[in-house]
C-alpha cells in the first residue's frame, strides 16, 4: 500500500469526532460543556536568530502566555493604563568594535498594549498536487513609537525562521484521549529508525502530535504594514514551511570549504600534489586519474556540482579494494562492472555504480543509483541548511521499502541510455542491456501480491546529469527543486509516465521532504475509510460547520483512465472513463409514495461488454508493446526505435492488467469531484486520509472514496478555530 497517500484517519481523533458529534446531540457531562464553553484557541509565534533554529528571541514572542501578562493587563505594576518607563541605549559599531552608547529613559504614556496576533491562517496541502504549506500571521501593534523598530527589526526579515502554535485548552477535548495514535503511518516509525539522529518519535509525537495542538515550521518570506485610522499598524507577515524552502537553496558547492572527504579503502596520502588545487577550471574529470590519493579535500577543488558528483564516482571508478587501477574498460568492448560503495555513506544500501558498454560495440556509459545521487545531496547541500532545519533531509530509501513505485510486470525503460532500470527482465527482444553484469534490481518481493519497485536502484546516466546541470545553469535557476524536477522527468519519460517521483512534505513530519512516486496509490483493505458524523439524527450527530461538493467532468474526457471505445486510440470528446459510467448507472432510486427502492441499474451484458473492451485493448497493446521492445533491440540507436518504444509502453501502462478492476487498484484514478467542509479546531487530519459522508447521494457513498489534500487551520479575532479540509474523489473498486 502507499501509506502517504491512502491511509486512514487517526484512531484517537475518530474518537474525539465521535465524542464531538455526540456532546451536540444528546451528551451533556461536564467534559461535553466544557468543550461546547471553553475553546478559545490562544495562537503563539517564536522567532529564532539567524541561522539557528534552537535559539528562539524570547523578547519578541507574540502570543501564548504573554497576552495575560504585564502590560497586557490594565492595572498592576506595568498596566497599560499607568505611565511605563524604559531605556534605550544606542550603540555604534567602529570596525569590529560595539561602542555603547548613552542610556535615556523613556515614558510610554500611550495608554496602549504592546503588540498582539489579530488572526492566523495555516494551511497544510498535498504537494504532489502544487500546494505548499504557508502561513499568514496578522499582527496588531497599537503604539508603533514604542514597538515598531523592535518588530521590525525581529519579523519584517525574510528569511527568519519561526514557530507558529494555535492551541486549544486540554478541556476542548471532549475524547478519552489527548495525543494522536502513533501506528496510523508506518512510515514515521521507519524514518525514526532509519535516521534516529535526525527524527525522534518522542519529540515529534509531543510537538505534532496533540490534538487540540497545530505547529507550524516556517522561514518569513513576506511581509506587508498598514497604518490605521488611529495610527495604529497592522501588519502581515507570511511564512512558507520549511520544508518548502530549503529545496530552493543552490547547487553551487563553495570552492573553499575544504572540509568534507571521500574516504576509500586503501588509499596512500599524496607526497607531492602538482595539481593546482586553487583553480578549479584547470582540472578536467581525469584530473585524478594517476593518483592515489587518501584525503584530497574535494571542497577545496571543486565549485561545481556535478564535476564534484563526477570526481567522488570517477575515483570509486578507478580504484579496487587493493588499491590497484581497474582495467580499461573502453577497451574491451563486450563487458560492463559495476561496484556496491559502503565508503562514503552509512544509511543507504542501495549506493552503486555501473559503467562500461552495455551491449557490443555500444557506447560507453557511467550510471549512479539515484540513491547515490540523493545521498551526495544530503551529504553536500542540505547540510547548508542544518542551523535553520535541523531536520531537513531529501528521503528516498529502499529499506523498509519506505519510498517504492507501483510494480509493473513488463516495465522496462524505454531510453535505457539515460535512465536505466535492472528489473528482472532486462530483454529488448535479442539485445539484453549489460547482459554479463549482475547490478541490484529495483524490484522486490516479484513473486507475490507485495511486489513493488525501489526507484533509489535506477541508474541515471552521468552524461544526463551533467545535462541537466548545464541547462540550469544557463537558465539561471540552479536550485535544488529544479535540479531534482529534471531528474523525475526524465525517470516519467523512461517509465512511460508511469512513475513520478516528486518532493512532496511527510504528513506527519513537517521538515522532512520524501522524493516520493506519487502515482504509488494502491488500495488497502486494512484501511476503512472513516465516515465523518453529519446529519443531526446521524448516531454520532453532527460536527460539520459547513459542507460544499462540487463536480466538474473535463472538456476531453478521455484524460480520465480509462475510456469505453471499441479504438481507445480514437476516443472522442463523448466517451466516458467506464468507472465513472458504471457509476452512473449502478444505482437508480425509484419513489412510490414514502417508499424508495435502490437498484442496480446496469446489466450483466453490458458490465461483460466493458470489461471484455477493456481485456481486448490490453491484449492489443501489449502485442503492440512486446513488438516494440524487439524493434529497439534491433536497432537501439534510432531516434524513430526509441519514439516508438516510449509510445507503446505509455499505452501499455493505460491497460496494464486483463481487467478494470486490477489495472484501477494500481492507479487508483482521481474524478473530478471536490468536497470541502469546515469543523472545529482539531489537530489530526493529514493529506491522503480517507474519508466518506453519509449525506452524498448513494452512489457517493458505495463506489467512491474521499482523499484528503489540504488542511487550513484559521483562528480569527475572536478566538474561535475552525479547520477545513478539501478532498478530491477515488473509485472505491472493493
Amino acid at each position: 500500500m502507499s501509506d502517504i497517500f491512502y491511509s486512514q484517519v487517526d484512531g484517537n481523533l475518530q474518537e474525539e469526532l465521535n465524542a464531538r458529534g455526540r456532546s451536540g446531540r444528546y451528551s451533556r457531562t461536564t467534559r461535553d460543556l466544557q468543550f461546547m464553553l471553553e475553546k478559545i484557541a490562544n495562537v503563539q509565534l517564536i522567532p529564532f536568530s539567524d541561522n539557528e533554529r534552537t535559539k528562539q528571541i524570547d523578547a519578541a514572542i507574540l502570543g501564548g502566555g504573554t497576552v495575560r501578562t504585564g502590560e497586557y493587563l490594565p492595572s498592576g505594576p506595568n498596566g497599560y493604563v499607568s505611565d511605563r518607563t524604559y531605556t534605550t541605549q544606542e550603540n555604534s559599531i567602529a570596525g569590529e568594535t560595539i561602542i555603547q552608547g548613552t542610556v535615556s529613559q523613556q515614558v510610554n504614556s500611550s495608554r496602549r498594549i504592546p503588540p498582539y496576533i489579530s488572526s492566523c491562517d495555516i494551511t497544510i496541502g498535498d504537494n504532489s498536487n502544487g500546494l505548499l504549506n504557508n502561513a499568514t500571521i496578522n499582527i496588531m501593534i497599537p503604539n508603533p513609537e514604542r514597538d515598531l523598530n523592535f518588530i521590525e527589526s525581529v519579523y519584517f526579515r525574510p528569511g527568519r525562521a519561526c514557530n507558529v502554535i494555535i492551541e486549544h485548552p486540554e478541556t476542548a477535548i471532549v475524547g478519552n484521549n489527548k495525543l494522536l495514535t502513533d501506528e496510523t503511518l508506518p512510515s514515521t516509525s521507519k524514518l525514526a529508525e532509519l535516521y534516529p539522529n535526525v527524527f525522534n518519535v518522542n519529540e515529534l509525537k509531543s510537538k505534532y502530535g496533540k490534538l487540540n495542538s497545530i505547529a507550524f515550521d516556517g522561514i518569513i518570506t513576506s511581509f506587508t504594514f498598514d497604518y490605521q485610522l488611529d495610527m495604529s499598524i497592522q501588519a502581515t507577515i507570511t511564512l512558507t514551511g520549511t520544508s518548502n524552502i530549503y529545496t530552493d537553496i543552490s547547487l553551487i558547492i563553495d570552492s573553499n570549504a575544504g572540509t568534507d572527504l571521500i574516504q576509500l579503502k586503501n588509499k596512500e596520502t599524496i607526497k607531492s600534489n602538482p595539481i593546482n588545487f586553487k583553480n578549479p577550471s584547470t582540472l578536467d574529470s581525469n584530473a585524478f586519474k594517476n593518483y592515489s590519493t587518501a584525503d584530497i579535500p574535494i571542497g577545496t577543488i571543486f565549485s561545481s556540482f556535478y564535476e564534484k558528483l563526477n570526481q567522488e564516482v570517477q575515483e570509486t571508478i578507478d580504484f579496487k579494494e587493493n588499491g590497484q587501477p581497474r582495467p580499461d574498460l573502453e577497451k574491451q568492448g563486450y563487458s560492463a562492472e559495476y561496484i556496491k560503495i559502503q565508503e562514503i555513506q552509512q544509511e543507504e544500501s542501495s549506493i552503486w555504480t555501473v559503467w562500461g558498454p552495455p551491449y557490443k560495440n555500444a557506447q560507453y556509459h557511467k550510471y549512479i543509483t539515484l540513491a547515490w545521487l540523493i545521498d551526495f545531496i544530503n551529504r553536500i547541500i542540505i547540510t547548508k541548511v542544518n542551523g535553520l532545519a535541523p531536520e531537513a533531509k531529501v528521503v528516498c530509501t529502499s529499506k523498509s521499502k519506505l519510498c517504492v513505485s507501483t510494480f509493473y510486470q513488463n516495465l522496462v525503460s524505454c531510453n535505457p541510455e539515460r535512465v536505466f532500470f535492472p528489473l528482472t527482465n532486462k530483454n529488448y527482444g535479442n539485445l539484453v542491456w549489460y547482459a554479463n553484469t549482475e547490478m541490484p534490481p529495483c524490484y522486490a518481493d516479484d513473486t507475490d501480491t507485495t511486489s513493488v519497485i525501489l526507484p533509489t536502484n535506477f541508474f541515471i546516466n552521468m552524461e544526463v546529469i551533467q545535462e541537466i546541470v548545464k541547462a540550469l545553469q544557463e537558465q539561471k535557476n540552479f536550485t535544488l527543486s529544479a535540479f531534482l524536477s529534471q531528474i523525475s522527468s526524465e525517470i516519467y519519460e523512461a517509465s512511460g509516465r508511469a512513475i513520478d517521483m516528486k518532493l512532496i512534505t511527510h504528513p506527519e513530519i513537517p521538515n522532512c521532504l520524501l522524493f516520493y512516486d506519487v502515482n504509488k496509490v494502491s488500495f488497502d483493505t486494512k484501511v476503512k475509510p472513516y465516515a465523518l458524523p453529519m446529519f443531526a439524527n446521524h448516531k454520532y450527530g453532527t460536527v460539520i460547520r459547513d459542507f460544499k461538493f462540487s463536480a466538474k467532468l473535463p472538456s476531453d474526457a478521455s484524460s480520465l483512465a480509462y475510456v469505453v471505445n471499441q479504438d481507445p486510440s480514437e476516443i472522442a470528446e463523448s466517451d466516458i472513463a467506464p468507472y465513472v459510467a458504471f457509476m452512473y448507472t449502478a444505482n437508480t432510486i425509484e419513489r412510490t409514495g414514502p417508499h424508495e427502492v435502490i437498484s442496480n441499474g446496469i446489466t450483466q451484458e453490458d458490465l461483460d461488454k466493458i470489461n471484455k473492451i477493456y481485456k481486448d485493448s490490453h491484449a492489443k497493446f501489449l502485442k503492440q508493446y512486446q513488438e516494440a521492445l524487439v524493434n529497439f533491440g534491433n536497432k537501439p540507436t534510432l531516434l524513430e526505435s526509441r519514439t516508438t518504444l516510449r509510445d507503446a509502453l505509455q499505452k501499455h501502462l493505460q491497460y496494464p492488467t486483463s481487467t478494470i478492476k486490477e489495472s484501477n487498484q494500481l492507479n487508483a484514478p482521481v474524478i473530478p469531484f471536490d468536497v470541502e467542509f469546515t469543523i472545529d479546531g482539531v489537530n489530526g487530519f493529514r493529506y491522503g486520509d480517507v474519508l466518506t459522508f453519509d449525506a452524498l447521494p448513494t452512489r457517493y457513498k458505495r463506489n467512491a472514496v474521499f482523499s484528503i489534500v489540504s488542511v487550513v487551520h484559521t483562528v480569527g479575532s475572536d478566538g474561535q478555530w475552525t479547520t477545513t479540509v478539501r478532498c478530491i474523489m477515488r473509485p472505491a473498486i472493493d
